[in-house]
Parts: C-alpha cells; sequence; structure tokens
C-alpha cells in the first residue's frame, strides 16, 4: 500500500504539491520502518519497490545491505528532509522521528557483516540532533511512563496509533 501512495501521489492533482511531499514523505517513513522491522525479524526479504499491480507469482530474497541501502536509508532520508519537526495529529511522523529511526537503522546496521564504522558516527549524530533539537527528555520519575493519564510526554518521540478511539488518542 506504501508503494501505491508513493507511486499513484505524483498524479495527484487534489492538493498542493507541499502537502503532498509531505504525505509522501509520511509514508516513505512509514515503509522503511516496516522494511527495518522485517529485516530484523526475517533476514532477507522480498523487496518491491513499486506498486503491486495483480497477481505477483514469484519472490525474491533480497539482501538484507541492500534493503537497508535501496530502501530504509534513502526513506528515512527523504522524511528527515521533507517532514515538519511537529504535527498537530498525534502519531503522524515527524523529522525528529524519522531522525531517531534513521539512528536505530545506522545503529543496528553497524552491527551486521554488510555496516561499517561509519554506521556508529552516523548514528550518534542522528541521534545527537534528536535531543539536542527538540524538545525530548526524560521524565523526573520512571513511574511516570505507566500513568494512564500522562501518555503524551516528553520521551515520546513518535508512538504508533492503536486505536480510533478518541479518548484513547487524546480527544482529538
Amino acid at each position: 500500500q506504501a508503494n501505491a501512495v508513493i507511486d499513484r501521489s505524483n498524479a495527484s492533482t487534489d492538493i498542493s504539491e507541499a502537502l503532498k511531499i509531505q504525505r509522501q514523505a509520511e509514508v516513505r517513513f512509514l515503509r522503511a520502518y516496516y522494511y527495518f522491522y522485517l529485516v530484523q525479524t526475517f533476514g532477507d526479504i522480498h523487496l518491491t519497490l513499486t506498486e503491486t499491480v495483480g497477481a505477483q507469482t514469484d519472490a525474491n530474497k533480497t539482501p538484507q545491505a541492500e534493503i537497508y541501502a535501496q530502501a530504509i536509508i534513502p526513506d528515512l532520508e527523504f522524511a528527515i528532509a521533507n517532514l515538519p519537526a511537529t504535527q498537530s495529529q498525534y502519531g503522524r511522523a515527524t523529522k525528529p522521528a524519522a531522525q531517531f529511526l534513521l539512528g536505530k537503522a545506522l545503529l543496528t546496521r553497524g552491527y551486521q557483516p554488510f555496516g561499517s564504522a561509519a554506521d556508529f558516527s552516523a548514528a550518534e549524530g542522528y541521534f545527537t540532533n534528536v535531543i539536542a533539537d527538540y524538545a525530548f527528555g526524560l521524565l523526573a520519575s520512571h513511574k511516570d511512563l505507566w500513568n494512564q493519564d500522562n501518555q503524551l510526554n516528553k520521551e515520546v518521540i513518535w508512538a504508533v496509533q492503536y486505536s480510533t478511539d478518541l479518548i484513547l488518542n487524546g480527544g482529538d
């Protein structure tokens, strides 16, 4: 679905170019997120970066190194370049969320046989940016993390929204 949104969005004339690029950045953030967790879980997996149209009866095992190089890292770099620092709707991808995820992906890749020491340095840079450039920080007490009335706190860089229930999603 992410590939379909990315492929088809360029033809859309219903939204401004700026909003179109922002939405593409959000979808590319999500595609990178999905591929990152898939390769962590399963290793080499099928990679496709274009919309699947019709029945597809074959699959390949793309090496993890290629998935990082062709999908995860370019998608997150695009997201960093095109996402805003904050969003009015909680749960939407942001620039610091993309920086954090790219740092985590590079840190993870650095420990792989196909990784390098440069991955660790780059990851540190992204993590440092998230800490220094935004209002994230640790709560004074660890127990405050589990307070149901304090789920939107300064430790949350990005949160997956598992419900459409307005009460569970901050009432917006």
